[in-house]
């Protein structure tokens, strides 16, 4: 085993040794001289960004931007790294620093001004029509001026695309295979193969599985494995009936491929962190933490998604309810992983086999700010329909009350048979109450048994005709009615 490790920063290799394993990335850069900007983060709360050169499920290279403080630096190992003071060193002709000294007022925090800096340079690399529709939602602080970022992105906005590619490469492989030790003896490993994988775990009964890294410095382990160069964990396949998302996908990538089929999941998703964290956060990294399930598990419901644990013996599936049912007990068996999520499509076919006439799924959130702000309470509710407006079958999915996700069964099970209006949610939102108040443990006086009731009401005010809305239709129009009343370029909505 080695005990070095190289990675690419600014266009210079870095040669780290004898460093240990639980070191972020942010005390990397410091090691390498990177101490400006970089020194005044919060080591508790994060938001030292720098832009990583990473690829897709196709292995095209792609500009992700990273949060430093939340990352371990030995994930990085191999790759490029650059930070704002490197990119505008090296690539001075990049018209985002012609239109910087424009608005000298963008932030007046430096190091979020250079954070601002660096989504930009990261959402210049998208090609026009993709930036139309790709809104960065991560501009929002206390100290932007977003008058300034909205004028900046309307310059920006027809530049020709400034990507990957202009950072001297092509084509980009996800890491080369790494075996590390540092001087208290504890290792990492990044595996190419799943065989690889499971001959590690083997060896190593007690190592920690990571992929982004983001939760590796809050879980500490003398072992860790790392899936994220692993091609078929990596992977998102069409498989005609359904999607299967492979456990090491980031939550950005998962946006990106399937955020226009499945809009309830897209929107969930991208509300999810903040943009940095769900770039490095993976489908399955998230499936074991509490906030994962609280936020992703109930649109994973509502969607009938299905879990497929791995290990040498072969692979058995799961529900994703019967998953986070046994969460607690331990759903993964001896030396099993989480190997992929398939999310089932609602075509034609499937339609006929379930004989019903539509389906429709949406998902809400109730936080203190849209985006990047854990879920106070979340929901996820899914309606089959047959040709007269009745209720097949129904799912109603809460998140943030417990450990686990819930499902009102009792409530589902009242509508079936019932046509859909507002007078089959009112006969049931009783039930619904005194269900959800058992499962969530909630007592009288806990404010979310109300939003309980009122995310159903708007769920089927919002499906009454049952056309089915894209899931940032409503929030587009707000934010053109905000711009026409000039109160600012963003503004949270508390609960869509």
């Amino acid at each position: 085993m080695q005990s070095w490790f190289i990675i690419e920063l600014n266009g210079a290799s870095w040669r780290h040794e004898d460093v240990s394993v639980h070191t972020s990335l942010l005390d990397g850069l410091k090691a390498c001289g990177q101490v400006d900007v970089l020194t005044r983060a919060d080591s508790e709360q994060g938001g030292a960004w720098v832009l990583m050169l990473d690829v897709d499920r196709d292995r095209r290279p792609v500009l992700r931007t990273i949060d430093a403080v939340q990352v371990p630096l030995l994930t990085m190992a191999g790759k490029q790294i650059w930070t704002r003071k490197g990119l505008q060193r090296h690539f001075s002709e990049h018209p985002l620093w012609a239109v910087e000294k424009d608005y000298p007022g963008l932030d007046s925090h430096p190091l979020r001004r250079d954070n601002l800096l660096l989504l930009l340079f990261e959402w210049c690399a998208l090609t026009v029509e993709q930036k139309k529709v790709t809104l960065p939602e991560d501009f929002i602080s206390r100290t932007a001026d977003y008058a300034a970022v909205k004028k900046m992105i309307e310059v920006l906005l027809p530049v020709e695309s400034y990507g990957a590619a202009r950072l001297g490469e092509d084509r980009v492989e996800a890491g080369d295979a790494v075996q590390y030790v540092d001087a208290d003896k504890n290792r990492f490993y990044r595996p190419l193969t799943i065989v690889d994988l499971f001959e590690l775990k083997n060896q190593a009964a007690k190592g920690k599985v990571v992929a982004g890294g983001i939760t590796a410095a809050r879980e500490p382990a003398s072992v860790r494995l790392s899936v994220e160069s692993i091609g078929e964990l990596r992977a998102v396949v069409d498989e005609g009936s359904h999607w299967q998302i492979g456990s090491a996908v980031p939550l950005t990538e998962i946006v990106e491929v399937l955020g226009d089929e499945y809009p309830e999941l897209g929107k969930t998703l991208q509300r999810y962190a903040s943009g940095p964290l769900r770039n490095r956060m993976t489908l399955g990294g998230q499936l074991n933490t509490s906030s994962g399930r609280a936020e992703l598990g109930p649109v994973l419901l509502a969607l009938e998604a299905r879990v497929r644990l791995a290990s040498e013996g072969g692979a058995r599936d799961l529900t994703v309810q019967s998953f986070f049912a046994r969460h607690e007990e331990g759903a993964l068996r001896h030396n099993e992983i989480i190997k992929s999520v398939s999310v089932p499509r609602d075509t034609a076919e499937m339609l006929r086999v379930k004989d019903c006439e539509q389906r429709v799924c949406e998902a809400y959130k109730i936080s203190l700010r849209s985006t990047a702000c854990p879920a106070l309470i979340s929901a996820a509710f899914a309606l089959e329909l047959d040709e007269e407006k009745k209720v097949k079958r129904a799912i109603l999915a809460y998140g943030g009350l417990i450990e686990q996700p819930v499902l009102a069964v009792k409530a589902a099970a009242a509508l079936k048979g019932k046509v859909w209006d507002q007078q089959a949610v009112i006969a049931v939102l009783k039930n619904l109450d005194e269900e959800i108040a058992l499962l969530g443990k909630l007592d009288e006086k806990d404010g979310r048994r109300l939003w309980v009731s009122t995310l159903l009401q708007k769920f089927q005010h919002q499906y009454a005709s049952l056309q089915k809305r894209k899931a940032d239709e409503a929030e587009a129009e707000v934010r053109r009615d905000l711009a026409e009343e000039g109160e600012g370029f963003f503004k949270p909505v508390d609960a869509d």
